[in-house]
């Protein structure tokens, strides 16, 4: 994975902590699909922070900022007798990173916290209808309901769902099911969407379907969804697939 400047990395921090204007969210979704670098760090500090929340991460930070202004502060020193005092600290706060990072060695990555590093909702695509239906549409007032994060609710309007727009409704129903923690509903939702084959989010569907095994805890279900979607050379979703079957399989 190659190595980000400091400007990218804040820009991750931002985009997680949800402090990017909607023009810079928007940039850093376009670069995220074409730049397989670029999601792979954002999987990471994702899992990063499902795993340790931000006050250990804060506090290791911490730590190695002491270091290295101990280490600076006692070769400065004019006077030797002080040394001594600034050795130790180094050595105090060098046991400190080693508690740190050997609770995270004792930490692995946990079915729940890979599920939070990698899932991410999928972008709400309300397409264009007549302003007479826009009030009455159940997959129009469904997604809007799904935008602004009221997923029981979309979820009820896209039941109603029924005809041509149906597997769209079906996917975000899916969708729905996973961000209410409804794993065994959502499994069978987006194997439907697969079934169909001739619909717009099969593809998708399959790397939510990985996701939702996932987080039901059926993990060598989610392993064989992976390796389907790594069949497919031009997936969507192939860089994060090979990384999360990298870790499940470790």
């Amino acid at each position: 994975m190659a190595n980000f400047d400091e400007n990218t990395n804040e820009r991750i921090e931002r985009y997680l902590a949800g402090t990017l204007s909607a023009e810079e969210r928007q940039e850093f979704e376009q670069e995220l699909r074409t730049n397989a670098d670029l999601r792979q760090a954002l999987a990471l500090e994702k899992e990063s922070r499902a795993l340790l929340g931000d006050a250990p991460r804060m506090e290791l930070r911490e730590l190695v900022a002491q270091v290295g202004k101990a280490y600076h502060q006692e070769h400065l020193s004019t006077k030797p007798r002080y040394r001594w005092w600034w050795q130790a600290a180094v050595v105090a706060v060098l046991v400190g990173v080693a508690v740190v990072i050997g609770w995270l060695s004792q930490n692995p990555s946990s079915n729940e916290a890979l599920f939070a590093a990698y899932y991410e909702p999928y972008p709400a695509y309300i397409t264009q209808r007549s302003a007479d239906s826009a009030q009455t549409d159940p997959v129009k007032i469904g997604l809007a309901l799904y935008e602004k994060g009221d997923y029981a609710a979309a979820k009820k309007q896209l039941e109603q769902v029924a005809g041509a727009p149906g597997q769209q409704a079906i996917f975000y129903r899916g969708i729905c099911a996973l961000e209410l923690g409804e794993s065994t509903a959502a499994v069978p939702l987006f194997e439907q969407v697969i079934a169909d084959a001739d619909n717009f989010y099969v593809e998708q569907a399959t790397w939510y379907l990985a996701l939702a095994y996932l987080q039901e805890g059926q993990v060598e279900a989610a392993k064989q969804q992976l390796k389907k979607i790594l069949e497919s050379p031009n997936h969507a979703n192939r860089v994060q697939a090979e990384a999360l079957l990298e870790q499940l399989s470790e």
